[in-house]
């Protein structure tokens, strides 16, 4: 059924939470199997005797999620919510099951790529199917909803991976999504059935696609391997970096003629859109810099079990779940919910800076309330910059819009995980084969050292970022 572009479909209440719960638990899905794997990853560098590769069990599946996140936004505006959700789950259950039978640390890599080719989908599409349904000023609350399903899978994600890797076997994180992903194929099919779809004709931009792929994998690959395999001025390294910017120097020509263009360059212009969408991207370099070495940090230079550093993580999500809900309650209260993010932001920097001039000083107990507050400020930005993009985009483009969000995201969050990679093993100067066990503790120190300072730089660019977001009354 088609609906005129700003004006939602009735659902009943008991539909909308229906819909909401089978959303969710698709939601939870998603951030479990892209959080659960951080505190596995000592293990899974001396298991499987690898660790120049280590960097992309976490990138491989954000980059693979920032592929297909607009790909797929675009296919569910124009096949519906439902059955490109469907599709999307098939394939990030799939890949969980190649990432359990993986031999090698190159296997995993590329079966944890097929399985964020699925996961990737999930957030946007979700995101848009809420908006489907929900005005903009009730949206806050249901922000907080995702935010609170994402951040039980961070805070059980990093507990579970740890005490599987401890006690059992590091394949069970990627099992253990078969009967959490079957469940969650149920309840959404059967709860979208009753959302009325509103179908939009629109192509493919596949051109537009393989353009910005390529550049984002070049650059990805640069930072990836800059100063572990290659030193960062060697050829291949300036190579990929030139290659990068050519690929998107022509993907900007390209997307100025194509009248459907993969990723719009009219979002960089909007007085909402392009702030929170950078805000976004720097917000999740910081995150998942964070979600996914603190883990290391707490088992390799505190000392600490793998469970008990697992533990430790959960630090950072409660900060995130208490910043998210509370955004998502107040953010339709206050007139400039913007002037709430800002200062917690700031105060975010100060702390990553504190980390960085006392990392062995600093008693654990502290660190984790620092990490808290931390997640705190953190867990603001998605709220605000989700419910403040929808609400300046017509309903009609809500799906690529969304998408185009969550895209900035996934390249952030890859580009972070790379980048704070590179730090650690590079600063460790460690071989292919070494055992992150032997590594020193001091070169491990040093290099967190740095990765706290990236850490605080990408939250200073995401306060600079948020601060000339235009706010507009929701509707």
């Amino acid at each position: 059924m088609n609906h005129p572009p700003d004006t939602l479909p009735a659902v009943s209440e008991a539909d909308r939470k229906r819909i909401l719960s089978g959303l969710l638990l698709v939601i939870f899905l998603g951030a479990l199997g892209q959080l659960i794997v951080a505190p596995v990853l000592p293990t899974l560098g001396a298991e499987l005797g690898d660790i120049e590769h280590l960097p992309w069990i976490v990138s491989a599946y954000l980059l693979a999620a920032a592929v297909s996140t607009p790909v797929f936004g675009k296919l569910s505006d124009i096949y519906g919510r439902r059955r490109i959700l469907l599709v999307a789950l098939s394939l990030f259950l799939v890949g969980s099951v190649f990432c359990a039978l993986a031999p090698t640390m190159v296997l995993l890599a590329v079966s944890r790529g097929i399985q964020g080719l699925g996961g990737g989908a999930f957030i946007a599409l979700c995101q848009a199917a809420i908006a489907d349904i929900i005005p903009p000023r009730e949206r806050g609350r249901y922000q907080a909803h995702i935010v609170t399903a994402f951040a039980s899978a961070t805070i059980g994600g990093p507990i579970v991976g740890g005490l599987l890797a401890e006690y059992a076997h590091w394949s069970l994180i990627f099992w253990l999504n078969l009967p959490l992903g079957l469940l969650g194929m149920v309840m959404m099919d059967r709860a979208m059935r009753a959302m009325p779809e509103r179908l939009v004709e629109r192509r493919l931009d596949l051109v537009g696609a393989l353009l910005l792929t390529g550049a984002v994998v070049a650059i990805l690959l640069a930072v990836s391997w800059g100063g572990v395999r290659y030193p960062w001025l060697s050829l291949p390294i300036l190579g990929l970096a030139g290659l990068a910017l050519a690929g998107f120097a022509l993907y900007a020509v390209y997307a100025r003629r194509a009248p459907d263009p993969f990723l719009p360059l009219s979002v960089f212009h909007h007085p909402v859109i392009a702030p929170a969408g950078l805000a976004s991207f720097f917000a999740m370099v910081a995150m998942i810099g964070l979600s996914a070495y603190t883990p290391m940090y707490f088992e390799l230079v505190v000392g600490l079990s793998s469970s008990r550093a697992g533990f430790a993580q959960t630090a950072l999500a409660i900060g995130t779940t208490l910043g998210g809900m509370l955004m998502g309650r107040l953010i339709a209260r206050l007139p400039r919910p913007k002037r709430l993010a800002v200062p917690l932001m700031g105060a975010a920097m100060a702390a990553l800076l504190v980390l960085v001039f006392a990392i062995d000083r600093l008693p654990t107990a502290l660190t984790l309330v620092f990490l808290m507050g931390i997640g705190l400020a953190l867990g603001t930005m998605f709220p605000l910059t989700t419910v403040s993009t929808q609400n300046a985009v017509e309903r009609s483009h809500l799906g690529v819009v969304m998408a185009t969000l969550n895209l900035l995201r996934n390249i952030g969050g890859a580009l972070g995980s790379a980048v704070y990679g590179a730090i650690l093993l590079g600063g460790a100067q460690t071989g292919r084969h070494a055992d992150l066990s032997s590594l020193s503790p001091t070169a491990l120190a040093e290099g967190y050292t740095l990765v706290f300072a990236g850490v605080a730089a990408a939250v200073g660019l995401a306060l600079i970022a948020i601060a000339p977001m235009e706010q507009r009354p929701l509707r």
